[in-house]
């Protein structure tokens, strides 16, 4: 698995570079906004029942943020490449309303987002729809369980659920970009995340005893505004 894993990422790399050459137009740029993240899958409901049942909450909460360095290069008109390198800190968290104790599932990593966009460019700016995959590279626990513990002094239950080493989404994207000027755009972008590879340690999973609820994954629908500056931009005279 890891091999085929490194084997992917090498592989999209070559691809990207190898396009860079051949490109109509590069452009770089920066993306932010807010993500809104919740469980899907076979175990999901089952899961979340009972994270709601340890932290005695019955609704739950999930967002974060996210930011990103963008490259996007086009090889034809209407087709291009994004790429680059992003953050996102998110997750969902079943909190007790008065002892302020609970869980929570994080979902907080480096990404690298590889996609294909398809586009159709006028005078007022540029209408998108991307998809591609998001390659995530977790940074912490996925599941610290009673995460203020440590200021009421007692133990969890279960050690943390370890964030695996790789992630994998499937991401689906439509955006708007409003031309400023020749070469700058500022624009709205609406995406989904289908998580395909899960986040978390399955190995430390079933060592907490919960293979009961193996079969969920955390989806992300994203809103975000986005600026771009197309170098030897078709529109400058």
């Amino acid at each position: 698995m890891k091999k085929i894993k490194n084997l992917l990422c090498v592989m999209i790399v070559m691809f990207a570079l190898g396009t860079t050459a051949e490109a109509v137009e590069i452009s770089v740029g920066a993306s932010t906004g807010l993500d809104i993240s919740f469980l899907r899958g076979k175990d999901a409901k089952d899961f979340d029942s009972m994270l709601e049942t340890i932290s005695e909450e019955s609704r739950s909460s999930g967002g974060g943020v996210l930011s990103k360095i963008d490259l996007m290069i086009e090889v034809l008109p209407f087709l291009a490449i994004e790429t680059g390198l992003g953050y996102e800190s998110t997750g969902i968290g079943y909190r007790h309303e008065e002892l302020f104790q609970g869980v929570v599932l994080n979902k907080v990593q480096m990404f690298v987002p590889v996609m294909l966009r398809g586009q159709y460019e006028y005078k007022l700016g540029v209408s998108y729809a991307s998809v591609g995959v998001k390659l995530g590279f977790p940074l912490l626990p996925y599941m610290p369980y009673g995460s203020d513990d440590i200021y009421f002094g007692f133990d969890s239950p279960f050690d943390e659920i370890k964030s695996s080493k790789f992630s994998m989404d499937v991401s689906f994207a439509i955006g708007q970009e409003f031309r400023l000027g020749d070469a700058n755009y500022l624009g709205i972008r609406i995406g989904y995340d289908l998580n395909v590879i899960q986040n978390f340690d399955a190995e430390q999973f079933k060592n907490a005893g919960l293979e009961a609820y193996e079969s969920h994954f955390m989806d992300d629908v994203e809103f975000a505004l986005t600026y771009r500056y197309a170098f030897g931009s078709k529109w400058k005279k």
